[in-house]
């Protein structure tokens, strides 16, 4: 599979490059024609108004003798001589012979072979940029723009004035516009490359094999939770799975024992006993006794004067904090109340959203996101899996029946918790979102 990818990287790599290069010269051939075209257009403007201004157009008319060649040298200079650069003009005739040359030898000459001057001798202006021969370099420049401009009585065309010029702002512009052309080019080609190699690998890339994936589970949990099982069948989706569970829960850097009271306590809206007991068991390692776990459980969820007085402890916190406070202090309750209002009526949790935002600063505050919404894929995938047995868990077969000894009302709590959440939804926020009742026999505690 590795040897397939570099030959497709080759070949996509040569496409590419092939492509750059194609784009780069069609831009580069389609720009340098656009601007000889704008100068040679100035030119002939420039020129056209200047013979009509000046009634040169009857030269064309006159016989072609040295007296209307005199004529045309004298007027020459006048017609170019405010056109800057201009190195060389001729003039030729309606028939197209060159009427008038500063080169004698070339007068009487046709060229029935030049596409530019029949364009023009049929009222089309011409301009092409040329590069001149070594022989012909008698001065210091290798380039001219060649432009032929027709010369109109009302709609018969008299004659064609040649001139070739020195193009300096044009080759100027050129070479910048042309440097830009190829940047982007080269630039868009490696860009592409970059984009088309990465969705290829991407697309190649096969999942890991789910043994390896629970490996990576049991090196950081000691076992593999019941949680992970129902994807084991299906490595992409347990490698999505697990990898969230790496960055919102086991590598979050929120303070352990904040993140597992949170999730123990909004595993109460959740109608199979899962979550609730595996995150209540994890309580114990972290402190807190079996009657703080009880108490913790047997909350009802914020009132609306929960959260207006949590919302005072925030704004009595006038700047970001610097690290997390004390567990149970009054500004950690208060990010906690403000928390499960976020969780459970995210549609009215603005000002609780703004409020711990401002007063966890943003990193923080994105990991609580994250976390919260973690939550959220974990509750809905256990309702999803109702099969998934909290016995099998090394979390609630440690700690569950140190819990039960200490505090016997939490297996109760833990048998009836359904109907006493369904209850207090009832009574506080109407029939919302009721969760079902889990079977009574998959509730430890009960008789």
């Amino acid at each position: 599979m590795t040897r397939l990818l570099n030959r497709f990287s080759v070949l996509i790599f040569v496409s590419v490059t092939v492509l750059a290069l194609v784009m780069g010269i069609v831009l580069s051939t389609l720009l340098t024609r656009t601007l000889s075209a704008w100068e040679a257009q100035s030119v002939a403007a420039f020129i056209q108004h200047h013979v009509h201004m000046t009634e040169l157009h009857e030269l064309f008319l006159a016989p072609r003798d040295a007296d209307t060649r005199d004529k045309w040298a004298e007027a020459v200079p006048d017609i170019v001589g405010n056109l800057p650069g201009v190195v060389q003009c001729r003039i030729w005739g309606r028939d197209g012979e060159v009427v008038w040359s500063e080169n004698a030898a070339m007068i009487g000459q046709r060229a029935p072979a030049n596409a530019r001057l029949q364009a023009a001798l049929k009222g089309e202006v011409g301009g092409d940029l040329r590069e001149l021969a070594p022989s012909e370099r008698a001065q210091e420049f290798a380039t001219l723009i060649d432009v032929y401009v027709p010369i109109r009585a009302k709609d018969d065309v008299l004659g064609v004035i040649q001139i070739y010029k020195r193009p300096t702002q044009l080759l100027s512009s050129l070479r910048w516009s042309l440097a830009a052309i190829w940047a982007v080019a080269l630039l868009g080609g490696v860009a592409l490359y970059a984009v088309v190699i990465a969705l290829v690998r991407h697309t190649g890339r096969r999942p890991r094999p789910a043994e390896r994936i629970a490996e990576d589970i049991q090196g950081r949990f000691g076992f593999v939770p019941p949680f992970f099982e129902p994807a084991l069948a299906t490595p992409a989706v347990l490698e999505n799975l697990w990898q969230q569970t790496l960055a919102a829960y086991v590598d979050n850097p929120l303070p352990a024992l904040f993140k597992e009271r949170l999730f123990a306590y909004l595993s109460r809206f959740c109608a199979v006993p899962y979550c609730i007991v595996c995150h209540s068991c994890a309580l114990r390692p972290l402190g807190m006794s079996a009657g703080d776990v009880l108490a913790l459980l047997e909350s009802p969820p914020p009132s609306d004067e929960d959260v207006t007085g949590a919302l005072a402890v925030l704004l009595d916190q006038r700047a970001a904090i610097a690290a997390w406070p004390t567990a149970g202090s009054a500004l950690d309750r208060a990010l906690a109340t403000c928390a499960v209002h976020m969780f459970l009526r995210p549609d009215e949790a603005d000002s609780c959203q703004a409020e711990v935002r401002r007063v966890l600063g943003p990193e923080p505050y994105t990991h609580l996101a994250a976390f919260l919404g973690y939550v959220k894929v974990c509750l809905l995938w256990v309702e999803t899996h109702p099969e998934l047995a909290w016995e099998a868990d090394e979390r609630a077969r440690q700690n569950l029946t140190p819990l039960l000894d200490a505090e016997p009302r939490l297996g109760e709590f833990f048998r009836v918790y359904p109907e006493r959440v369904k209850r207090e939804r009832l009574l506080d926020w109407g029939p919302r979102h009721g969760p079902q009742t889990p079977n009574a026999r998959s509730v430890p505690g009960n008789p």
